[in-house]
C-alpha cells in the first residue's frame, strides 16, 4: 500500500524577488509531499573473495586466477547467474619487527548477481569449498525500481496538488496556481545478510528465498510552491 506525507510552511510573499515567487497580492504556499511503498527485493547480489597468502606471489596469482575462472566458467552454464569480476590486488605482508617483506597475499573478488535465488545460492555454496562470501544483499532490480518511482512521483505530486487545493478552500481563495514543481527518488536497497555456515550447507538442500529477500522501501519526495489569490 502506498502511503503518503505532506508538511506545509506558509510564509509571506513580501521579499521574494526570484522568477518562482508568487505575485505579491497572492499567498505563497510551500508545499512539500512524500509518497513511499515497500517493494519485494527480486535480485540478489554478492560478493565471492578468492584470497590465498605465500611466499611465491606469482604462484598465488596463479592459482587464484585459475580458481577465478573456473567459477566464471561454471556461471556461464547458467543463463539465470551474471558473474563478472570485481577488484583484484596484490600485497606484501610485512614482518611485525623488522618490517621485511614475509610473503604475499592476493585478493580477487568475483561480483555475482541472479534473479534465480535457490540457483544463486546453490552457486554460492558451492563455491565456498574454494571461496569466501564477502558479502550478500536483496534489492530492488533497476526495472522494477524505474517504473515504481515513476509511479510514486505521480501519486506524490497528485498529493502536492491536493494540499494546495485543500489550502485553497480553506483561504476561501478562488484561484490557485502551482509555480514550481521538484521531484526526487528517494530508497535504498535493503540489506539481507546471511551466515557462511548456512550458505556452506548441502547445495541442492539449499530452500528457495522467495520470502526471505525482505523488501525495499521506494518513495518520491515532491516541493512546490503554490500561488492562491482571487
Amino acid at each position: 500500500m502506498i502511503r503518503l506525507f505532506g508538511l506545509l510552511l506558509l510564509t509571506s510573499s513580501t521579499g521574494w524577488a526570484d522568477e518562482t515567487a508568487c505575485p505579491s497580492e497572492a499567498t505563497e504556499l510551500h508545499l512539500e509531499a512524500r509518497a513511499e511503498q515497500a517493494i519485494a527485493n527480486d535480485t540478489l547480489h554478492a560478493r565471492l573473495v578468492i584470497e590465498r597468502e605465500g611466499e611465491d606471489a606469482a604462484v598465488l596469482a596463479e592459482e587464484v586466477n585459475r580458481l577465478a575462472n573456473a567459477a566464471m566458467q561454471a556461471a556461464k552454464g547458467q543463463a539465470a547467474l551474471r558473474l563478472v569480476s570485481g577488484g583484484y590486488g596484490t600485497q606484501p605482508v610485512y614482518a611485525p619487527k623488522t618490517r621485511a617483506v614475509e610473503r604475499w597475499r592476493v585478493r580477487h573478488e568475483l561480483l555475482l548477481s541472479s534473479k534465480d535465488f535457490p540457483a544463486a545460492m546453490r552457486f554460492i555454496a558451492r563455491q565456498q569449498e574454494v571461496m569466501a562470501l564477502g558479502g550478500l544483499t536483496f534489492a530492488v532490480s533497476a526495472e522494477i525500481r524505474a517504473t515504481a518511482e515513476t509511479r510514486l512521483m505521480q501519486e506524490a505530486v497528485r498529493n502536492l496538488q491536493a494540499r494546495a487545493e485543500a489550502l485553497r478552500q480553506t483561504l476561501d481563495q478562488p484561484k490557485m496556481h502551482l509555480r514550481r514543481v521538484d521531484l526526487q527518488p528517494q530508497g535504498a536497497p535493503a540489506l539481507r545478510p546471511m551466515m557462511r555456515a548456512a550458505l556452506a550447507a548441502e547445495a541442492e538442500a539449499v530452500p528457495p528465498l522467495e520470502n526471505g529477500a525482505g523488501e525495499s522501501t521506494l518513495a518520491a519526495h515532491a516541493s512546490g510552491i503554490a500561488c492562491i489569490s482571487r
